[in-house]
């Protein structure tokens, strides 16, 4: 995951424990690919090893 996609989750679920229907609400995540040009034998890096 994302360092800005954990951030927008950790403030969603902040923000979604102080509702007071919070039980009413089903949340469904769906991923999708970002890189269509992107093939699975692609290299991934690691940022610390950049």
């Amino acid at each position: 995951m994302c360092p800005f996609c954990y951030i927008g989750k950790h403030n969603f679920e902040q923000v979604l424990e102080k509702l007071p229907f919070k039980n009413e609400i089903e949340v469904e995540w769906k991923s999708f690919q970002l890189d269509l040009t992107l093939d699975a034998a692609s290299t991934l890096y690691n940022i610390d090893n950049c």
